[in-house]
């Protein structure tokens, strides 16, 4: 048995690299603040999961079906809750966070995977320019997420597209309704939209498909639990006598030494401080968080941070065909159903990401709300529209999409921060020319796309955010090796998506997961 390290963060960088590090018989001690689903809405939750939808109680399905995001930000709350993002131990002050600012750090067990859509795809070697040579090759990586992480897949063109994970079709899920007919009427065209170089497939998921009931609740939490959430992993992790989970600490600021790495913690309710040693320090405490403690803990070599983000637009569009008749009624998965994925250099050098979804049980009361008094002798109408609407998340790589700059509000120590979020002058340009060219590539095949009705989210609402401490081969201030070690700091490492070179417009879990296996993997210890 070797020594000890530190990992800050239960998040899915958090786990990964427990696992990792639990490989090389390495000890674990994790450090979490460990925010979790309040009980009264736990105990609805388990009620829930002891039975099949159809033995729901009337109260606790409507309940369950309540509305899901927060006005502010649209932040998932999945179960009626927003503890994922609850700012439990005062990271912002009495104001709140900016108004232009829509990301939101995590203090929950399991981090921001307790509200996540659960896509999941890997990077492209050819959106990875930025990033060392050394870095570039996660496929050993991912097949080792996938191994504790459930992937909903079928075998389609995607996956010549990313050929770092091989697909595993254990857990596929059936394909709902308007995706399956979508999907099967882009598979006829295939040869066509490939020489547009464009590839549609199955969507991605981290869930266990295999066992879903198909209850509609999985866009406001899934009653069952059969989406991945790092808090599952903790509970594997944790029947490892080597790893030990310590909750309702907040890491504060770091101390590399010659042989060792020094943490100070506090305590969250008693506010009583102290500092725990370990061979190595891991930081996958999510990017705002990993910046605090970092900027705090070196505030000589390091005066400030820039998040870069993979922004999104999201753009609704109708199918042509009739839907079924129990659309509304019947079970369905409400989770992503298809991934169109764009090469086009007139639009982007790198990888366009679309992801689209069905029918959910708020597309039409939405609708009622948007046409306010209206909505009454438009009902057949909404009614209509709502059965046959599906929406695209199309995202864009951090070259083209706005910045988070971060410095420290007062003396350094265990300061807050401060946060200018900037509008990347390109976005809108280039996701509106995107939704232009999937509202071309999608007319052949029955569907109606509304570009006029597109919509661009703010500066970090995609939470595919990073890059602020980018691994370097050469690193310099302000940047981390391939192994994570932050310039100055040889024994901690940075496991989350801070160290991401760049962010490719993929989705960014399973790519912070791997990355972060890799880093705990190959570190030298």
């Amino acid at each position: 048995m070797t020594g000890t390290d530190i990992v800050i963060g239960s998040g899915p960088a958090g786990v990964s690299a427990a696992h990792a590090l639990l490989a090389r018989a390495r000890r674990v001690r994790m450090i979490d603040v460990g925010e979790t689903l309040e009980e009264e809405l736990n105990a609805r939750r388990l009620r829930m999961a002891a039975t099949a939808p159809a033995s729901w109680a009337p109260d606790d399905a409507a309940a369950a079906k309540s509305r899901p995001h927060e006005r502010d930000g649209d932040v998932m709350r999945p179960y009626g809750s927003n503890f994922p993002v609850r700012d439990c131990v005062g990271f912002f002050d009495k104001a709140g966070p900016p108004s232009n600012m829509a990301l939101r750090p995590s203090f929950a067990r399991g981090g921001l995977s307790n509200g996540w859509g659960s896509s999941v795809a890997p990077y492209r070697s050819e959106d990875l320019g930025a990033w060392p040579a050394a870095t570039r090759n996660l496929a050993a990586h991912y097949e080792a997420v996938s191994r504790f992480m459930p992937i909903s897949a079928s075998r389609d063109g995607l996956e010549d597209v990313f050929p770092m994970w091989r697909v595993n079709e254990a857990h596929a899920f059936r394909a709902e309704p308007q995706g399956g007919e979508l999907l099967a009427r882009l598979s006829g065209r295939k040869a066509a939209l490939a020489r547009t170089g464009v590839v549609a497939g199955r969507a991605r998921l981290a869930f266990r498909g295999e066992d879903c009931l198909a209850c509609g609740l999985c866009l406001v939490g899934c009653p069952y639990g059969l989406i991945f959430s790092a808090a599952s992993a903790l509970n594997a992790l944790a029947e490892d006598k080597n790893f030990t989970y310590e909750s309702g600490l907040r890491a504060v600021r770091f101390e590399s030494r010659d042989q060792s790495a020094a943490l100070v913690v506090e305590n969250i309710k008693s506010g009583e401080r102290s500092t725990i040693e370990g061979d190595r320090l891991f930081i996958g405490a999510g990017v705002l968080s990993t910046a605090r403690i970092v900027l705090n803990s070196m505030p000589d070599t390091i005066r400030a941070l820039t998040l870069r983000d993979s922004q999104h637009l999201l753009m609704p569009m109708l199918h042509q065909w009739a839907p079924p008749r129990d659309l509304a009624f019947g079970p369905r998965n409400t989770l992503a159903q298809a991934f169109v994925e764009m090469n086009d250099p007139a639009i982007s050098p790198m990888t366009i990401h679309t992801q689209i979804y069905g029918y959910n049980d708020f597309l039409k009361p939405d609708l009622v709300s948007k046409f306010g008094a209206l909505s009454g002798i438009l009902a057949p109408a909404i009614d209509f529209v709502s059965r046959r609407l599906l929406v695209a998340q199309m995202f864009a790589h951090s070259d083209h999409c706005g910045e988070i700059e971060l410095r420290l509000n007062g003396a350094p120590g265990d300061a807050r921060l401060d946060f200018d979020a900037r509008e990347g002058a390109s976005t809108r340009a280039v996701l509106m020319k995107a939704a232009g060219k999937l509202a071309r590539t999608l007319s052949p095949s029955g569907v109606i796309a509304l570009p006029f009705q597109a919509r661009t989210g703010a500066v970090g609402s995609s939470f595919h955010v990073g890059a602020s401490l980018p691994m370097s081969q050469t690193p310099g201030c302000g940047q981390t090796d391939i192994h994570g070690r932050i310039f100055g700091a040889n024994r901690v490492h940075v496991i989350d998506a801070s160290v991401f070179p760049s962010v490719p417009a993929t989705t960014i879990t399973f790519s912070v997961m791997a990355n972060a296996h890799r880093i705990a993997t190959d570190a030298p210890l």
